[in-house]
């Protein structure tokens, strides 16, 4: 390793005599040597995004500054802490063909009810928790709005003085896997009734049915959702990827991005499409059926030990099959034929389930979408198909 250069210093004493002190020669530190100095100097209260304590439950991407982004709904981060408050260095980049709205996050703090806090463009600090009892606590934040609408890095976590970070709660031992479209990303469902439009304020991926089953099953969820997206064709004839498109991304809105997709082992994995697919007159049944078939195989061969089930979903219409749009039957005979084929493949668990339309009484949320009580009505059947099938294959 290359010396430094010699150095001569000097200093004047009494008597104005001046006096060399010896040369010293100082070698450069090592890469390590540094790495330890800048984290004895680092406020220990202060964590990067990437820190092992904390538990992310999404598809990631983490930067070499140690920033994890995430962009899908439900994502969420799990966080322990000492001390009487938490805050959070967070930036929101809209997505760049949104209405540029800001996402929304919610904050639940010992498991008590979640606060939403949307967020603003760029960086920004949250105080997500104050003036807590001391003692230990949990927090989990969640993204509520889709991918659309933007992207959340976590740059820094903050606890309060005095405090300190502590390791997050284990995952749970049973993960979910959830694919679907805008009603299971909980498009509309805290709007006041069907009449509302698009709004960032009433999505909430945590109200939706396949969230509310997971955290009735004590279950960790990743929602690979995106409203309008469909198998074959999407609700806008102008939008060309698919779901399966967009599938392998960790954020969805970079078409560069990949990811390993067996780096994950699901138990459950939960499939709810075909409303975009029948939305316009012309449906192709046949070729819905082809390529829903090939993409329950695609995820089979991710995920062979998972118990899967193909969700027909409330939107559609309980017309008969000569229905122009959102024709039920259709989809359950193509669900009903793909699970078919996957048991005649081999043993498996692959199911159906057909989710009735909304009642009178349950009212709709925004653009006809389920309201609130229908998502809680679908969770609870979810629930308990989930719950019969671990039953039967004991």
């Amino acid at each position: 390793m290359a010396q430094a250069p010699r150095a001569r210093l000097q200093w004047l004493t009494r008597g104005s005599r001046t006096h060399s002190l010896p040369r010293v020669t100082r070698p450069r530190p090592t890469p390590l040597a540094l790495c330890l100095a800048l984290a004895a100097c680092r406020d220990p209260r202060v964590a990067r995004g990437d820190d092992p304590r904390v538990r992310y439950e999404a598809r990631t991407l983490t930067d070499w500054r140690g920033r994890v982004r995430f962009a899908w709904p439900r994502s969420a981060v799990h966080l322990r802490f000492r001390g009487a408050g938490l805050s959070a260095r967070l930036t929101d980049t809209p997505y760049e063909d949104s209405l540029r709205d800001t996402d929304i996050v919610g904050v639940e703090v010992d498991g008590g009810p979640m606060r939403r806090v949307a967020l603003r463009d760029g960086t920004r600090d949250y105080a997500l928790a104050a003036g807590l009892a001391p003692g230990e606590h949990t927090l989990r934040l969640m993204k509520l709005t889709e991918a659309e609408v933007g992207t959340v890095r976590v740059d820094a976590l903050t606890v309060s003085d005095g405090g300190a970070l502590l390791a997050a709660a284990p995952a749970p031992r049973r993960r979910m896997l959830a694919v679907g479209d805008s009603i299971t990303a909980g498009y509309g469902v805290n709007g006041p009734d069907a009449s509302c439009g698009y709004g960032a304020g009433y999505n909430d991926a945590s109200r939706a049915w396949v969230s509310r089953a997971a955290d009735a099953l004590g279950a960790e969820l990743h929602v690979i959702a995106w409203s309008g997206r469909g198998v074959v064709r999407n609700y806008d004839p102008a939008v060309r990827e698919t779901l399966p498109d967009v599938f392998a991304r960790p954020v969805p809105t970079e078409p560069e991005g990949r990811c390993d997709l067996r780096a994950w082992r699901f138990d459950d994995v939960v499939i709810n499409v075909g409303t975009n697919d029948t939305s316009r007159a012309g449906f192709d049944a046949r070729r819905f059926a082809r390529e829903l078939a090939s993409f329950v195989r695609r995820l089979r061969a991710l995920y062979p030990a998972a118990r899967v089930v193909l969700a027909v979903g409330p939107m559609l219409n309980e017309r008969g099959p000569g229905a122009d749009c959102f024709p039920r039957a259709q989809v359950l005979a193509a669900a009903t034929e793909a699970a078919a084929a996957e048991r005649r493949r081999g043993p498996c668990a692959v199911s159906v389930l057909e989710l009735p339309s909304a009642t009178p009484d349950e009212g709709c949320g925004c653009s006809s979408h389920p309201s609130a009580r229908t998502h809680a009505r679908m969770a609870d059947q979810l629930v308990a198909h989930l719950t019969g099938l671990a039953e039967r294959l004991r």
